[in-house]
């Protein structure tokens, strides 16, 4: 199992016993923390194959909410023949390179890390994959 897959199953794990705090789950949502969550990921993808995992709960919901948002993208373009917010490249996109552009889009926006992370995370990849 590569270790993409561990830190999106560790997350999965952690995520579920959160249900109990869904009231304070709106902090946990902006951009602030989707740029520590994914500056953790990238550390981490940065590591190599048996690099040490610092905060894998951190690291594991960027990787979570990135492949999530690829795959609401591929349902809306593929299955329902939709067009979505931003159009990837013909060989698509890792989720790692998707955490990569968030990453940088975030720290070059400091002024928006007030906005839901979703939001923020659609418009960085719509940004550096605009549709015609």
């Amino acid at each position: 199992m590569n270790k993409t897959v561990r830190v999106m199953l560790a997350a999965a794990m952690l995520l579920s016993s959160r249900v109990a705090f869904a009231d304070d789950w709106n902090k946990f949502e902006d951009g602030n923390r989707l740029l520590m969550q994914c500056a953790s990921a990238v550390a981490y993808l940065d590591s190599g194959e048996n690099g040490v995992l610092t905060n894998p709960f951190d690291a594991g919901v960027c990787l979570g909410t990135m492949n999530g948002l690829l795959g609401l993208h591929q349902i809306y373009t593929q299955a329902l023949g939709k067009q979505t917010l931003f159009c990837l490249p013909d060989g698509g996109l890792t989720v790692g390179q998707a955490v990569r552009i968030v990453v940088k889009h975030l720290r070059e926006h400091p002024e928006k890390l007030d906005l839901r992370a979703t939001t923020l995370a659609a418009g960085a990849l719509r940004l550096a994959f605009p549709c015609e």
